[in-house]
C-alpha cells in the first residue's frame, strides 16, 4: 500500500513539473516573438499635381514615429516625420509620369519598429491634361449701361479654370489688365483701344482633387474696330420740356418708344393727341453722354399714315435752360433751338413706311445726353396742321465714346 501511494505521488509530481515547464516554454515563445508596431499616419489622401502628387495624413496616431516611407512601383522615398500644430503632415512625390498610382505608406520609430502597411491611390497630371483644357472664351463684346464689356462663355465650358488674366490695349499704347474669376460673366473695360490686341491667360487646377495650377497657352484676339454701340434703353427717360406733346393719345405713352416692343400694341408706342398736330417735339434723356452716330425709327405696322416721313434729331449735353418758348410749328423754332444750345444732328426722310435706319452725318461739337425728336411731316395726309397725328413704335440710338452721365 505504501509503495502504491509513493508511486502515485511520484507520478503526480512528474506530471505537474512537466506541465509547468511546458507552459513556461509556451510563454517564452510568445514573449520572445511579440510584434511591436510604430504609430501610423491617419486619414491618408492623395492630391493631384502637375507631374507630382501630395500625400497628406494626420499625425495624431503617429506616436513616436520619426520618419515615413512611401513606395510605389520600383521607387522609394523616405521623409522625416515633422509635426505641425494642426497635426497635418504632407509629402510631395515629384517627377511622376501622367497616370494613376498606388502608394504603400509606413512609418518608423527610433527603435526601428514599423507601422502597419497602408495603401492610398492618386493621379499625377501632365501635358496631356493641360492640352485638353480650353481657355476661358469670349462670346462677344457689348455695351450695357455706361460700360463697354466683354461677355464670357459659361464656366462649365472650362470647369477646371480657377482664374483668367485678361490684358487689352488701351489708348495710351499700353496694356490694361483685369482678373476674371469663374463666376464672372461680364467684364467691363475702361479706356480700350478700338481694334487693339487682347490676350487671355487662363490657369487651371490639376483635376478635381488638385493642388497645383497650370497656365494654359495664351489666346490672342482683337477688340472691335468700331466703337459704336446701341445705347442701353433701360437708362432712357422722358423729359417734357415746354411745348413738348404728351404723346399719350389713343392709348399711347412716350416711354413706349424705348420699351423694346415693335408691332402695333397701343401701350408700346407714343401717339399724339387730337389737336397736338405736326410738327411736334418729344424730349428724351439717354442716361449717358455719347457721340451720337445712328438712329433707327420703327413706326406703327398696321396703320402707318402717322409714321414719320420727315423728322429732325437735336441734341445737347445739359438740359438746363434748354426750354424753347416757341411752338414747334413756328417758323422760327429752329433758330430759337440753336440759340438755346441745341445742335441739329440729323434731318431724316423715311424711305420705308415702317422701319428706317439713319446714320448721323453731322459731327457734333459736344457729347450729347438729351435728344429732341421733332417730326415735321408724316406719311399720310394731311401732313401738316391740326389734322395730322404722329406715332413711333420704337426708337433706337447708337453712340461712340459712351461715358457715364455723371462724368
Amino acid at each position: 500500500m505504501k509503495n502504491l501511494l509513493r508511486t502515485i505521488l511520484l507520478t503526480v509530481t512528474f506530471v505537474t513539473l512537466y506541465n509547468c515547464g511546458d507552459i513556461e516554454s509556451i510563454h517564452e515563445k510568445y514573449l520572445t516573438g511579440e510584434k511591436i508596431y510604430a504609430g501610423k499616419l491617419d486619414s491618408l489622401e492623395v492630391l493631384s499635381g502637375y507631374k507630382r502628387v501630395k500625400i497628406v495624413g494626420l499625425t495624431r496616431y503617429a506616436g513616436s514615429s520619426t520618419e515615413c516611407t512611401v513606395k510605389w512601383e520600383d521607387q522609394t522615398r523616405i521623409f522625416p516625420l515633422d509635426r505641425s500644430e494642426d497635426e497635418t503632415f504632407e509629402m510631395i512625390i515629384d517627377g511622376l509620369e501622367e497616370k494613376s498610382y498606388e502608394f504603400e505608406v509606413t512609418t518608423t520609430d527610433n527603435q526601428g519598429n514599423k507601422s502597419i502597411l497602408q495603401y492610398c491611390t492618386g493621379k499625377a497630371y501632365g501635358d496631356i491634361f493641360r492640352d485638353s483644357q480650353q481657355s476661358r472664351r469670349i462670346k462677344g463684346f457689348s455695351f450695357s449701361g455706361t460700360y463697354f464689356s466683354a461677355e464670357w462663355a459659361d464656366k462649365a465650358e472650362s470647369e477646371h479654370i480657377v482664374r483668367t488674366l485678361f490684358k487689352y490695349e488701351n489708348n495710351a499704347n499700353g496694356y490694361s489688365e483685369l482678373t476674371v474669376y469663374p463666376d464672372d460673366n461680364i467684364t467691363n473695360l475702361i479706356d480700350w483701344k478700338a481694334g487693339g490686341k487682347y490676350v487671355i491667360l487662363s490657369e487651371i487646377v490639376t483635376g478635381d482633387f488638385g493642388f497645383d495650377t497650370i497656365p494654359l497657352i495664351p489666346v490672342e484676339g482683337l477688340l472691335p474696330t468700331d466703337n459704336v454701340f446701341a445705347l442701353d434703353k433701360s437708362l432712357f427717360a422722358s423729359v417734357r420740356l415746354k411745348n413738348d406733346i404728351l404723346g399719350d393719345g389713343y392709348g399711347g405713352k412716350i416711354s413706349g418708344m424705348w420699351d423694346g416692343v415693335k408691332g402695333s400694341a397701343q401701350d408700346s408706342r407714343y401717339h399724339s393727341r387730337d389737336g397736338e398736330g405736326v410738327p411736334h417735339t418729344v424730349t428724351i434723356d439717354l442716361g449717358v453722354l455719347t457721340d451720337l452716330k445712328r438712329v433707327e425709327i420703327c413706326g406703327r405696322g398696321d396703320h402707318h399714315n402717322w409714321n414719320p416721313k420727315r423728322f429732325q434729331i437735336w441734341g445737347c449735353s445739359d438740359i438746363e435752360g434748354k426750354d424753347t418758348n416757341l411752338p414747334s410749328k413756328d417758323a422760327n423754332w429752329e433758330q430759337e433751338a440753336h440759340s438755346k444750345g441745341w445742335e441739329l444732328l440729323l434731318e431724316g426722310e423715311a424711305v420705308n413706311p415702317i422701319e428706317n435706319l439713319f446714320e448721323m452725318s453731322v459731327i457734333s461739337t459736344q457729347k450729347v445726353r438729351y435728344i429732341r425728336y421733332r417730326v415735321t411731316e408724316v406719311i399720310g395726309p394731311p401732313s401738316v396742321g391740326q389734322g395730322a397725328y404722329g406715332c413711333v413704335q420704337e426708337i433706337t440710338f447708337w453712340g461712340a465714346n459712351i461715358s457715364s452721365a455723371e462724368d
